[in-house]
């Protein structure tokens, strides 16, 4: 699916982005190295089975929020938040991308 970005994105400054394996253990979005001045943050799973996201390493497949195979969320998140990732099956492929 398409990312929808608003008219708050127009002025935007750089951009970051990359794959990402996920799997047992918490492991933080762009290695917790945040794009400066970020305001947004996709996720998508392109992996086989569900991940779940939260704003901490403590993060966990009861606690986090879901994002199905094949979908994928916009956060609206500044660079000072750092995103976990975790899924109840070992080496699944992410996609994110960062935009200030």
């Amino acid at each position: 699916s398409a990312i929808s970005v608003g008219d708050k994105f127009l002025g935007n400054v750089g951009s970051n982005f990359g794959p990402l394996t996920v799997g047992t253990t918490a492991v933080a979005v762009n290695s917790g190295t945040n794009l400066t001045n970020r305001k947004s943050l996709v996720i998508y799973n392109n992996g086989a089975v569900t991940i779940y996201w939260g704003p901490g390493s403590g993060v966990t497949t009861t606690t986090g929020m879901p994002i199905p195979r094949g979908t994928q969320v916009s956060i609206d998140v500044g660079a000072n938040t750092i995103i976990y990732l975790i899924t109840g099956t070992a080496a699944q492929n992410v996609r994110y991308a960062e935009l200030s």
